[in-house]
């Protein structure tokens, strides 16, 4: 009665009926919640600009709840657009969470676009380019990231749509950003955390990650 949800590299994600659960050697699929800083912390990121820096020809995998894709603040951004939510097909913002994401990373500040605040929503590297992973969506009354698929999604940006290393269809990514919390699952040392080892795994091909606490 089970069925696949994702087949990672070095475990396999289940739907399983709960009366058939405990048959297995299983733990349950964490879910984890969007959170999010202050956007308006000044980081001088102007004198960056000034130095001619704007994230031109840098990528960032962004891990979140999808994008508007037809936002004029980041439609010339976005390089890549998928889901890894069983269900859902595309990866279109149904939340809102990813959109904000990726305009703190690459909005323009187009002319006539003005926040409540009258500044334009500049943001820190317009020139960087998105690839946008669903990992988020609907889960009972709530909304949440479930971690199977926050890896899948991981897993992806590393080895790309063959899952094979170095075959050359891998995403052209230097920074990988996930602002997704969750509770203390390990204590002090989360090395053998699963999902933390995951990260390990990521930063050790190569990518810089950017996680929320």
């Amino acid at each position: 009665g089970c069925s696949v949800i994702h087949q990672l590299q070095d475990a396999t994600a289940l739907k399983c009926p709960a009366s058939t659960a405990s048959l297995f050697n299983l733990r349950e699929d964490r879910i984890f919640y969007l959170a999010d800083l202050e956007a308006d912390v000044q980081i001088n990121a102007d004198d960056v600009w000034a130095q001619g820096i704007d994230g031109t020809g840098v990528n960032v995998a962004v891990l979140d709840t999808g994008i508007d894709q037809d936002h004029p603040e980041l439609i010339d951004s976005i390089v890549g657009c998928q889901s890894f939510v069983p269900g859902i097909p595309n990866c279109e913002d149904d939340q809102g969470h990813g959109t904000h994401v990726a305009g703190i990373i690459t909005a323009n500040g187009v002319d006539g676009i003005a926040t409540t605040s009258g500044y334009l929503s500049k943001g820190v590297a317009p020139g960087a380019g998105i690839y946008m992973y669903k990992v988020c969506g609907p889960i009972n009354t709530e909304y949440g990231c479930y971690e199977s698929d926050i890896m899948a999604a991981m897993e992806y940006t590393v080895l790309g749509p063959d899952g094979s290393l170095g075959t050359g269809d891998e995403p052209l990514t230097k920074i990988m950003s996930i602002s997704i919390g969750g509770g203390n699952y390990k204590g002090e040392n989360c090395d053998d955390d699963a999902l933390a080892a995951k990260a390990n795994w990521v930063v050790n091909n190569g990518i810089a990650v950017a996680v929320a606490a």
